[in-house]
Formats: structure tokens, C-alpha cells, sequence
């Protein structure tokens, strides 16, 4: 066990690292996480004033900084060149709380600019802008009254909502984004120049005759010196939690503890099981041999080596950051476990009973091999909960149809299984359209000494069960073939005496 945490563990900081790795292209990044105020790529801190963390879009504590709206509530990212690309994409989140009226000038709230020059009209170098007017968004960039250019949202703004805003150019076009989705691209026909020594504000637009403001909440600012394509720009919009790695590890350990839990629950179970044995020696033969078949039949499904595959793949589940689908996963397993256990020290079950766990095992093979194969199961068993079979028998036919039928297959896989009421037992059809079986191997299956454990095993338990319902029971398997002779797949047939 501490050997398979530590395994998992190393990939995960694998996975881990090479995330953090640093894009080349980044100039300014400032994710605001557990309160930070750096630059991330240049490590230089930023001016915060008038500010306070909050949650940020996933829920992740202090990681993401509030303006209030006012003059006395901005943040400064700093003066450097490397925050001023010639070609650039500006990236951010922001969550706008209200519309900000107060102030003077242009009716907008600014959210991130930079100048150009020293000018009342006309100064920004690039920016990105809400227009209370229109409730749209825009961007811009520019150099003078005679060259800027402007693109506004399509859509306005979701009030208390996170939104993800992108605008990206060089010297030829101008683009802007939000959520992921392209609003509008416009040709641009200047190079941008910035005043040496200003700064890169948020939620302030620093000029005396248009003095605006930003009331909500900004995060995961992304600067590069480069044009991010729609790729980029959608990658990074659907970037997930930086914090993924301990929240899957918080998953994993407590899907590994309760895994363990179950698997001691087992052992618990077949511990007793066996201590019932032991007082059970004076019981005839018959009835003796018929009980340590029904403990093989729960060893055959409850092995070692289904357990760890299932763990397995719910591993990977997790690893691929899939919650619902992990949770779905233990459940399933977990369900399957509880119904085998229910049933554990009885000879039979409901055919009601068996027909469920064989659709939950079903189910957990199609989740662990990537829902590869289809199946239905049919019967026209009236009152099933009435009719009882011998536990365990079909589930090894069907794991043998799925493992060496469906998998090695390729194209569409199907699954079969019917169920028939006749006078005195239950006719089983488990029928695949997998690779099928040649003649030689049809014969080893059934009669040589390297045939099937799993065959074998039933039809010892068929030939007991003759000597005491005096009904006989058989198997057969037909290897089906179209007319060019080539193989469609495998029938099995079980006629299995009701109890």
C-alpha cells in the first residue's frame, strides 16, 4: 500500500511540474494567490492600494483582489517595457460587481490601462474598458486622435458573474475575446509606443479630465509578448484550478481509505465464511462441495486482480481530474461489493438479485475499458424476485465474452445476454460479436485439461447440482461464422437448474 500512494504520488508532481512550467512568451503574469502581490514572471511586487482578497472564481480562498470603485482603490502592476509589448495579448478575469457613475470625463469603468503620452484625449497605449452607455465592453489601442482602433463586445455585462477578457494585437490587427469567444477582429496600421516610465493601472484611469473607476473583483492577469491564436485563447480561458493537485489528492486518499475499508471488509467476510465452514464439517459431502463452490464463485469475481484494476482505473479517473465521474465510479464498485456481501451466505439468489449485479459488473467494465462496448440484457422471467439460480454462475461466461470476445475486436462491440423460463430451469444466452473462437480452441475450452477455470468450475457446479434437483443442467458454446466462414463472435448457452 505505501509503495502504490508513493507511485502516486510521484505523478502527480510530474503532472504538476510540467504545468508550472513557464511559457516563453509570458512578460507579466499576476495570479493574486494567497495574497500575492508580484509580478510572477520578473518577481518585482505591485503597488495595491485600497484593496482586498477575496475568493476567486473557483472558490479558492484570498486569491483574487476587490476594488471598491473610487478614486482611493487601484492596483499598479508596475513600469517596466516588458509589460508594454509591440505584439501582445492582455489576458485577465474580472467579476464587475456594480456600474461605477462617479467620476469625470468618458462614461467607462476602466479595468487595465497604459499610455501612450502625456495627453487628456487619446492616451491609451492599449486598454480594456466597460461603456455604461452601450453596457458593452471594449479594447483598445492607439497612438493619437488619428490612429486607434476599438472593438466592442458583442454581449454586455453579467453583473456578480466571472468573465474572462482577452484583447491581442500587433501591427497589423487588433482582436478581442471574451469567455473563449471571438467578439470581432479590426485591421490596425501602427506600431504601438508607450510613455517610457507609466504605469500599468487596474481599475483607475490615472488622468485628472477623465477620471474613472472599477468596482469588482480582477484576477489571473496574463501579459505576453506575443498574438495568442483562438487555440491559445481558449486553452487559456478553460485553464483549470491551480489548486487541482491537492484537491485530487484530497479525492485520492479518500477514495484509497475507503477502498481499503472495503477490502477489509472482505477479508472480515471471508474469515468468517471460513470459521462457518469449519463447523459445518459434519454436514453430508454433497452439501459441503456445493458450499466451497459458492465461496469459489465469490473468489472467482472478488479477486485480487479485479480489485487492483478497478482501483486502477479509478486512479486514473481521478488523475484526469473527472470528480462526478470518479465518484460514479466508487459507487458502482461500492454497490457491487454490498450486493455480493448481502448474498454471501446463501447457496442461491434471486434471479431479480443476479440480474442486478451482473448490469453493475457490466457497468464497471464498460467505465474501466472507455465505454468500448454496448449490451442489453433481456428476460421474460415473470415475478424474478420468485425464481432462484445458483449464486455467481453467468458473471465468469460474460467476463470471458467482454475480455476475450469484445476487447480484442475492433469497430462496433455488442454485448447480448437473455434470460428464458422453462419447467425446471432457466435457459442463459450470453452472445457476443466479438473475435470468436476457432474449433481447436471451442475443444480445449470444454474437454482438455487446459480449458477455462471459470468453465470448469461451472460445470462442476452443474453436475452437483443434478445429483440434488435431479434436473440436468449443461453448457454449451457455439462459434458463430457468416457465410464466407469468418468468425461474428460467440454464443454461450447455460441451462441452469432453478433452486
Amino acid at each position: 500500500m505505501k509503495k502504490y500512494i508513493l507511485a502516486t504520488l510521484l505523478i502527480l508532481f510530474a503532472v504538476n511540474s510540467g504545468f508550472a512550467q513557464k511559457e516563453k512568451s509570458l512578460t507579466g503574469k499576476f495570479t493574486f494567490d494567497h495574497k500575492s502581490l508580484l509580478n510572477e514572471v520578473s518577481g518585482r511586487p505591485v503597488i495595491a492600494i485600497g484593496n482586498f482578497f477575496a475568493d476567486d472564481r473557483f472558490g479558492n480562498e484570498e486569491s483574487a483582489v476587490f476594488l471598491s470603485g473610487n478614486v482611493g482603490s487601484y492596483i499598479n502592476l508596475g513600469t517596466e517595457d516588458s509589460l508594454k509589448p509591440i505584439k501582445a495579448t492582455i489576458a485577465l478575469w474580472i467579476n464587475m460587481e456594480a456600474v461605477v457613475y462617479r467620476g469625470s470625463g468618458y462614461k467607462v469603468n476602466p479595468i487595465i490601462v497604459t499610455k501612450n503620452r502625456i495627453s487628456d484625449d487619446f492616451f491609451e497605449a492599449y486598454c480594456i474598458m466597460y461603456y455604461y452607455p452601450t453596457d458593452r465592453f471594449f479594447a483598445s489601442t492607439g497612438l493619437s486622435e488619428e490612429n486607434q482602433v476599438c472593438i466592442f463586445s458583442k454581449t454586455g455585462v453579467n453583473l456578480g458573474k466571472w468573465q474572462h477578457l482577452v484583447m491581442a494585437y500587433d501591427n497589423d490587427s487588433l482582436h478581442f475575446y471574451i469567455d473563449g469567444v471571438l467578439q470581432s477582429s479590426i485591421l490596425k496600421t501602427f506600431k504601438n509606443s508607450y510613455l517610457k516610465g507609466d504605469s500599468v493601472m487596474l481599475g483607475n484611469s490615472a488622468n485628472k479630465k477623465n477620471g474613472r473607476y472599477f468596482n469588482g473583483l480582477i484576477d489571473d492577469i496574463y501579459i505576453y509578448d506575443r498574438v495568442l491564436n483562438a487555440n491559445e485563447v481558449k486553452q487559456l480561458y478553460e485553464q483549470p484550478n491551480p489548486n487541482r493537485t491537492s484537491i485530487i489528492l484530497k479525492w485520492l486518499f479518500t477514495v484509497i481509505g475507503s477502498a481499503f475499508g472495503i477490502f477489509l471488509i472482505v477479508l472480515f467476510f471471508v474469515k468468517r465464511q471460513k470459521k462457518i465452514f469449519k463447523k459445518e464439517k459434519e454436514r453430508i459431502d454433497l452439501k459441503t462441495r456445493l458450499q466451497e463452490m459458492e465461496t469459489k464463485a465469490i473468489r472467482l469475481q472478488m479477486n485480487p486482480h479485479f480489485i487492483f484494476n478497478t482501483l486502477n482505473s479509478l486512479q486514473r479517473i481521478i488523475l484526469e481530474g473527472n470528480i462526478v465521474k470518479a465518484n460514479d465510479y466508487l459507487s458502482k464498485f461500492s454497490v457491487m461489493l454490498r450486493r455480493i456481501l448481502e448474498s454471501y451466505d446463501s447457496d442461491n439468489i434471486s434471479l431479480k438479485e443476479e440480474l442486478e449485479i451482473l448490469e453493475t459488473y457490466i457497468n464497471i467494465e464498460k467505465v474501466r475499458f472507455g465505454n468500448s462496448f454496448e449490451y442489453t440484457i433481456h428476460s421474460d422471467v415473470k415475478n424474478p424476485e420468485a425464481v432462484f439460480i445458483p449464486f455467481m454462475l453467468i458473471q465468469p461466461i460474460i467476463e470471458n465474452a467482454i475480455w476475450h470476445g469484445l476487447l480484442p475486436k475492433t469497430g462496433v462491440k455488442k454485448l447480448v445476454i437473455t434470460f428464458a423460463d422453462n419447467t425446471g430451469f432457466i435457459t442463459c444466452k450470453v452472445d457476443d460479436n466479438g473475435v470468436g473462437i476457432d474449433a481447436k480452441k471451442q475443444e480445449s475450452l470444454l474437454t482438455t485439461r487446459k480449458r477455462s477455470m471459470a468453465l470448469e468450475f461451472i460445470k462442476q457446479r452443474l453436475s452437483v447440482l443434478a445429483e440434488v434437483t435431479l434436473i440436468k443442467g449443461a453448457i454449451s458454446i457455439t462459434n458463430k461464422r457468416n457465410n464466407m466462414g469468418n468468425n461474428e463472435g460467440t454464443l454461450v448457452e447455460l441451462r441452469i437448474p432453478k433452486r
